[in-house]
Order: C-alpha cells, then structure tokens, then sequence
C-alpha cells in the first residue's frame, strides 16, 4: 500500500530573495585571455592575423547611452570576417529586433557567408515579467536576438543540443552603459561546433568583441576584447588566474 505524505506548497514572493537561493561554488578553468583596447577594436581586428572557428559581436548600437561609440549595421563592413573566421566558422552577432532586416542585407554582401540560426534571449524584470520597448519605426518587443551566420565551408553544426531561446532577467548596465547579456549563449556557440580545437590552456580558438568589461573570469578557448571608451593607449593582455565565483 502506498501512502502520500503530506507536503505544504510555498508560493514564491513576486521578487526572489535571498532565502530562496542556494550559493554554489564554481571552479571556472583559467586559459581565457583579455584584450584591452582603446577607442575602437577595428585596428586591432585589422592588424590581428590569427583564425578563429567563431567570433561573437556585441556592439554598442545607437540607443544604448554609454561611453562608447555608437556602431551602426553599416559598421559591420570594416570587420574583416572572412580574415578572421576560417573556413565554416561562425559569425554570431548581438542586434536589436528592428534592425535584424538591416543586418541580413548587410551580411549578404560580405563574401560566402549565410545566415544559419539564431538565439532569442527574452528579457525580464526580477519579478519575472517581461520588459517591452517601443522604437520609431513601430516595433514592440522584449527581445535581443543573436544572429548566427556561417562562412561558406564545409562544417558540420549541431545546434539541436541546445535551445534557442533565453528567458532571463536584466542584471543592469555594464560599466560602458550596454545591458550585460546571458553568458549561457557562449556555452551555445562552443557547443555549435563538434569538435572545438584549442581548448587546450593557452590556446585560444573563440572570439568575443566588445565583450563584458566587468566580467571577473574568462572561459577557456576564448580571446575576449574589452574596448575602452575614453583614454589611448597599447593594447593591454591580460591572462586571468583560476578564481572561485560565489
């Protein structure tokens, strides 16, 4: 005979303390490295001879009221793509909703590259709710999407492994004024490539432009570039240590 023991359902408060979490130590594998460039990363993409199996975009469109620049779809011809992505690599690039129209025509134009996937991450309040915007042209939406395109080449992707669409909270502004996005999405791109090279400690094969300046770990294989909004300058190297995050 089987018995069902009683239980009390607990209903959440509208915003998570933090009664409700569970601290958890995590071990993050050093190898990453950062680049710290002044003003702008074109020169550096320019001048950098190195290949890499993915790039990640994340730039500061007009509208996002930091300290750097403002980039236009247009500014997307100064990157050298086919110099930096080998043979089937990936292009992944961080847009707003209502310029995704302007991104697809400018991408057709850059030599053998094809649109082949994208990740929706959906933006919430703490409370779980979603958070609207309203643009001039008329759109409405709570979404930032990653625009996934690939060189031409033969390469095999495998991007069932993982969903397509991110529901999480806005954790504020960066210290250059742009929303800090999921990290969830270079855990997508790692794993939209079988067999990733480079993973190797000290050997780097993923590259993330205009990333985080605030993030405190690197992950291994990857080459993060921090632009800088004011102030010139060498470009500064920095080889994270092995850290605990709580």
């Amino acid at each position: 005979l089987l018995t069902c023991q009683p239980y009390t359902r607990i209903q959440p408060p509208a915003i998570l303390n933090k009664s409700f979490m569970r601290l958890v130590s995590v071990d993050i594998p050093k190898g990453g490295l950062v680049v710290h460039l002044p003003g702008s990363p074109f020169p550096y993409l320019r001048e950098h001879s190195s290949t890499y199996q993915a790039v990640l975009l994340d730039p500061p469109w007009p509208g996002c009221n930091g300290t750097l620049p403002p980039f236009e779809v247009s500014d997307l011809l100064k990157i050298p793509f086919s110099k930096l992505l080998r043979s089937g690599g990936f292009a992944s690039i961080w847009i707003p909703k209502a310029l995704v129209a302007s991104l697809m025509k400018v991408m057709h134009s850059q030599t053998r590259f094809w649109y082949c996937e994208h990740i929706t991450w959906i933006r919430t309040d703490l409370a779980h709710r979603w958070i609207f915007e309203d643009y001039p042209n008329g759109f409405r939406t709570c979404k930032r999407m990653l625009m996934v395109f690939r060189r031409d080449g033969r390469h095999d992707i495998r991007h069932q492994r993982n969903p397509d669409v991110v529901i999480d909270f806005i954790k504020g502004p960066q210290s250059d004024g742009r929303e800090e996005k999921p990290e969830y999405v270079q855990y997508v791109i790692e794993t939209l490539i079988p067999e990733p090279e480079g993973r190797e400690e000290g050997d780097v094969r993923l590259l993330e432009v205009w990333g985080n300046p605030d993030q405190r770990w690197e992950r291994r294989g990857w080459r993060r570039l921090v632009v800088e909004g004011k102030g010139k300058g060498a470009a500064t190297f920095v080889r994270p240590t092995l850290q605990t995050i709580l």
